[in-house]
C-alpha cells in the first residue's frame, strides 16, 4: 500500500535523519558533503529559530524525504531586495 507524502516540523531525535538527507544532496550536487550534524543543530539552536515554524519535512510514511527551511516574513523581504537590488547592477 503507497502511503501519502505528508509535511510537519522536523522532530529533535530526527536530526541525524536530516543531516544525511543534506549529506546525500550534498554529494549528489557537489560531490561531496559540505554538511554534518554540527552544522544542523547549531542552525536548530539559534536565537529566534524555532524548529516548529522554521523548517519543514516532507514524510513518505517514516523516511524523510525532503527539508524545507522556512524564512521569517521580514528575512524573506529582505532577501527580495537584496536579491532584485543585485539583479539591477
Amino acid at each position: 500500500m503507497d502511503t501519502a507524502l505528508t509535511t510537519r516540523a522536523p522532530r529533535p531525535d530526527e536530526a541525524q535523519a536530516v543531516t544525511d538527507l543534506v549529506i546525500a544532496c550534498d554529494i549528489h550536487e557537489l560531490g561531496e558533503p559540505d554538511f554534518e550534524l554540527d552544522d544542523l543543530l547549531t542552525d536548530w539552536h539559534m536565537p529566534g529559530f524555532d524548529l516548529e515554524r522554521d523548517a519543514v519535512v516532507v514524510v513518505d510514511g517514516d523516511r524523510i524525504d525532503l527539508l524545507v527551511p522556512s524564512m521569517h516574513a521580514d528575512h524573506l523581504r529582505e532577501r527580495i531586495r537584496t536579491d532584485c537590488a543585485e539583479l539591477l547592477r
